[in-house]
């Protein structure tokens, strides 16, 4: 089996989210280091897999959070940085949209070993705190 390059690995996990909760979630799983950095603009830092696993199940339940769908618009790489431009719609389990980030989010991932060490999103962070308080 050939290891999979940093893109591979971001994109790969990118696409999982749109399956299903159990998808997304595997996909974290699956990808993420256990020393895994995970930080989003104007919220806090989530450092390490369980943390973050447990930050995720949080929104699941609060807002019924069951996939993502993210169109990636732009994916640029240098060694093991990936940094991918994206729109994403969130959906509930019955597939109605229950976000959608307007103004697009910009990742900044390190990927070492196969694994994300480094998840970094820039986005206005508005419209998933107005969601997390109306939940």
């Amino acid at each position: 089996m050939n290891k999979k390059s940093p893109t591979e690995v971001v994109t790969d996990f990118i696409h999982a989210w749109a399956e299903s909760w159990d998808s997304l979630l595997q996909s974290f799983k699956d990808t993420l280091a256990d020393d895994c950095v995970y930080a989003n603009s104007g919220l806090p830092t989530w450092q390490g897999k369980e943390l973050i696993l447990q930050t995720l199940e949080q929104i699941h339940l609060q807002v019924g959070l069951e996939r993502i769908v993210a169109d990636q618009l732009t994916i640029v790489a240098e060694g093991c940085r990936v940094v991918v431009e994206r729109k994403e719609q969130w959906f509930d389990t019955n597939s109605d949209a229950i976000f959608e980030e307007q103004e697009g989010v910009l990742g900044l991932f390190e990927v070492k070993n196969s694994k994300i060490v480094g998840f970094r999103d820039y986005f206005d962070p508005r419209g998933m705190l107005a969601l997390m308080d109306n939940a």
